[in-house]
């Protein structure tokens, strides 16, 4: 019998895959209506979440670290670092803290949304939405 992945597993490959810049992996973890709150608005779509995911840039580089993970039936809350990277030698630029929530259904991501800090982020996970 199918089991999907856990939703800890879910939200670790979506950041692997993010780093990564891996399109086609990373549609794979979306439901089709998936949103992504991003900073330049909301992505609807896998299509769109694939646009918006581009490649690496090109002088600096993004990459997250993710340090705690929770979870529920239906979201999960991590807590780690943004580090910015210079291409041309892999120095770190910048780090920031990031936190993020996942909303997950039949095995899949169907809401995401990154916050400066962890405590931003738990009150979306700590919600009953």
């Amino acid at each position: 019998m199918f089991q999907h992945p856990s939703g800890v597993d879910l939200a670790r490959r979506f950041v692997e895959v993010l780093n990564g810049h891996d399109g086609d992996a990373f549609e794979a973890l979306l439901d089709p209506q998936v949103v992504l709150h991003t900073g330049r608005g909301p992505k609807h779509g896998r299509a769109a979440a694939r646009a918006w995911l581009g490649g690496p840039g090109e002088n600096l580089t993004s990459s997250i670290q993710i340090d705690c993970w929770e979870s529920s039936d239906t979201k999960v809350l991590a807590g780690g670092t943004r580090f910015w990277r210079w291409v041309e030698n892999g120095e770190v630029a910048e780090e920031h803290p990031y936190a993020a929530v996942w909303w997950l259904r039949n095995g899949l991501i169907i809401e995401w949304r990154a916050y400066d800090s962890i405590d931003a982020a738990r009150v979306d996970f700590d919600s009953g939405s």
